[in-house]
């Protein structure tokens, strides 16, 4: 590994997250953060298989939605979105890649099968969820927002419809 403040800073960055997963400023620091790490140069961890320390995506076998989880280092106090390396799941789909299809359930009537989509650094999954879905957790804050720029003919051809980002501007500068 490479000499540096950055593994330890994303390390405590990601406990602060999981630790204050209610206060949108621990979203915006992670955000930051993460930003600075990759602004710096430090490479954020990527494999190509699932191991511990990585978020997985998966589609289930007759879905199309994607789903994920992560697998963390420890058996420390997990989120909802977040297993153990110990757990049944993870260890069905630890060592898979992309592409790779694993076990979900094999109880019933028949054997519920996933396919590996993807595996990301926890910390880039984090980042990810956290300016997603900021808006949704966090609907009176203003401080971190997602637009969606849709193109200007129903069949999503044409130029990029910029007229929210413009509004936003004309709307600021008339506050200034």
């Amino acid at each position: 590994p490479r000499p540096g403040p950055w593994p330890d800073a994303l390390r405590y960055a990601d406990e602060w997250l999981r630790k204050n997963w209610a206060d949108p400023d621990a979203h915006l620091r992670y955000c930051n953060v993460i930003l600075q790490a990759e602004q710096a140069g430090w490479p954020i961890d990527s494999a190509s298989t699932v191991q511990p320390g990585m978020a997985v995506e998966y589609r289930e076998k007759g879905e199309s939605q994607v789903h994920s989880f992560i697998i963390e280092e420890g058996e420390q106090e997990l989120l909802s979105d977040e297993l153990s390396p110990t757990n049944v799941r993870a260890q069905r789909v630890l060592g898979k890649g992309p592409g790779e299809t694993f076990s979900l359930s094999t109880a019933g009537i028949q054997e519920r099968t996933a396919e590996v989509v993807a595996i990301l650094s926890k910390y880039v999954y984090r980042l990810q969820d956290c300016m997603n879905q900021f808006q949704v957790r966090f609907p009176e804050r203003e401080d971190l927002q997602q637009v969606r720029l849709a193109r200007q003919n129903a069949a999503g051809e044409g130029e990029l419809d910029l007229s929210p980002i413009l509004a936003s501007l004309d709307q600021r500068r008339q506050q200034v």
